[in-house]
């Protein structure tokens, strides 16, 4: 399957962070993998500290079976897994298998690990409060350290420095979420504002150009009374208001469009179901075409929580123009493949493609692309965009893979109900 580029598509800033926290997540398993690894096999050829070969085979294991929750973006899950065992590990390597050589200075980058990974401060303080008296209980029961080299001093510095800069850091992250929201609703409400003054305008725009349209409707009735040259730019006049009356309706129409994507309410709907409506109310035009539009399922009662009329639109968009833009006699193929927790949705042609700078572009409003239907059909050009809007609506992810001369495929994301 092709590369998912969810991450980047269609991430708000606290998706963003979780995005990176989770790539975090995914070194730190790795490293402590390799960690276990390397130490397993140095102990079990160059020392006879079977103890700590033992002990290190039983975690290689289990860091090996972090990989499982932290692939599946599980990150909740294997947060608490990796600092369960990295306690676990430590706390036995420094009080039983290899005491009195300093393994308890490992709890200090747990702190840090969690600091970056951790999202509720209460976790932090007792995480870190846990940490600490793990990092001071062998000096007091097990091998006092020399007072040179682990004096009180230093360890009240080192604890004083870990809360100061783990307060630090969480007013920051806290000041620049509250940051990031402030600013989001502003720029949600000057959308608003915007949208409702073009409305305004738009429909302002509309009665003058109807009172041309009557003017225009006058002067034809006695177009036998003008000459060649009058009719002709009488025509001209029309054509144009015609034009900016198309402009106007559309756009209304799209700000209509607009505002019920984000007023829509969200429900379990039956997937296959409205693809299979879709491709019944296009069988005339893929017929006309001699195009063929096969339908590949692996369940048939398959829910999505998501918009209905949306999830129509959406599929009957992207049919439309697989047909569209389709040579006659070609096939159009939409396969369906799901899990427990998300479907994924192909929609193959065999049309022209898109270039590449096309691609970047594809899901943008009223963009102009090179691609042009087989039997000049007509195109909005924004029926792409508004695809991208419903599914990211509900939640999902869109991409599209395409060479000019070979065909496109979408695919689309969407979460089960």
């Amino acid at each position: 399957m092709p590369s998912d580029p969810s991450s980047s598509e269609n991430t708000s800033p606290i998706n963003f962070e979780e995005n990176i926290k989770g790539k975090v997540l995914y070194t730190t398993v790795l490293i402590y993998l390799l960690y276990n690894a390397f130490f397993l096999v140095y102990n079990g050829l160059y020392t006879n500290q079977y103890n700590n070969s033992i002990l290190q085979a039983v975690f290689f294991i289990l860091s090996l079976g972090l990989l499982i929750p932290v692939t599946k973006k599980k990150y909740g899950l294997s947060k608490f897994l990796i600092f369960l065992f990295l306690n676990l590990q430590i706390f036995l390597t420094s009080m039983y298998v290899l005491p009195g050589r300093g393994a308890e200075y490992f709890y200090l980058l747990i702190i840090v690990l969690f600091i970056i990974l951790g999202n509720n401060p209460l976790q932090l303080y007792l995480l870190i409060t846990l940490d600490i008296f793990l990092f001071l209980a062998p000096q007091f029961f097990v091998h006092p350290y020399p007072i040179e080299n682990y004096s009180y001093v230093n360890i009240i510095a080192l604890t004083i420095a870990i809360v100061i800069s783990l307060r630090y850091f969480i007013i920051i992250q806290d000041r620049y979420k509250e940051l990031l929201k402030t600013q989001r609703l502003k720029l949600e409400k000057l959308n608003v504002e915007k949208n409702d003054l073009m409305s305004i305008v738009a429909h302002d725009l509309k009665t003058p150009l109807a009172q041309i349209e009557g003017l225009i409707s006058i002067l034809e009735l006695e177009s036998d009374k003008l000459s060649n040259e009058q009719k002709e730019l009488m025509r001209k006049i029309k054509g144009l208001a015609d034009n900016h009356k198309n402009q106007i309706t559309g756009y209304l129409k799209n700000q209509s469009i607009e505002e019920s994507i984000e007023k829509a309410g969200l429900s379990d709907v039956n997937l296959n179901k409205t693809i299979l409506q879709v491709i019944n109310e296009m069988a005339p035009l893929a017929k006309a075409k001699s195009i063929e539009v096969k339908h590949i399922c692996d369940s048939k009662n398959i829910l999505i929580h998501g918009i209905e009329e949306g999830l129509y639109k959406v599929f009957s968009n992207l049919l439309s123009n697989a047909i569209k833009y389709s040579e006659p006699n070609k096939k159009v193929v939409i396969d369906v493949k799901s899990d427990q927790k998300q479907v994924l949705v192909t929609v193959q042609d065999r049309g022209p493609g898109f270039k590449e700078n096309d691609l970047e572009n594809v899901f943008k409003k009223h963009q102009v692309l090179s691609a042009v239907p087989t039997n000049n059909e007509p195109s909005s050009g924004i029926g792409l965009y508004i695809v991208k809007r419903y599914i990211d609506r509900m939640s999902g992810w869109i991409w599209l893979e395409s060479k000019e001369g070979e065909g496109s495929t979408f695919y689309i994301k969407l979460p089960r109900a």
